[in-house]
């Protein structure tokens, strides 16, 4: 039987400090605090917070649904609005459906 390696969880102050990495002079900054927020405080994956599409995104029940996950397995996340994290995503929805208008 071989031996699985733990996950290496970060300290509440590094994942500030992770977080407060994204450029404020970038337009893109937003959408990048919100990818790492979605993998710092619900253990996403890269591939699965590239794959999110806004139909994924539930911000009133606040529900995030993960299709095609690891294993090709889709999962529900409940509870995923933190202030921070519902308000950023939230932020970001927004700011997309604006530069699709322009």
């Amino acid at each position: 039987m071989t031996r699985k390696n733990l996950p290496v969880i970060l300290e509440p102050e590094e994942a500030q400090n992770l977080l407060r990495q994204p450029n404020k002079r970038y337009p893109t900054r937003l959408r990048n605090k919100a990818m790492m927020s979605l993998m710092l405080h619900c253990g996403l994956r890269i591939s699965e917070v590239i794959n999110l599409r806004p139909s994924n995104i539930n911000l009133t029940k606040g529900k995030l649904r993960v299709e095609n996950g690891k294993g090709n397995k889709d999962r529900d996340l409940a509870n995923i609005a933190s202030v921070f994290l519902y308000t950023t995503i939230l932020q970001v929805v927004q700011n997309q459906a604006l530069m699709t208008l322009r």
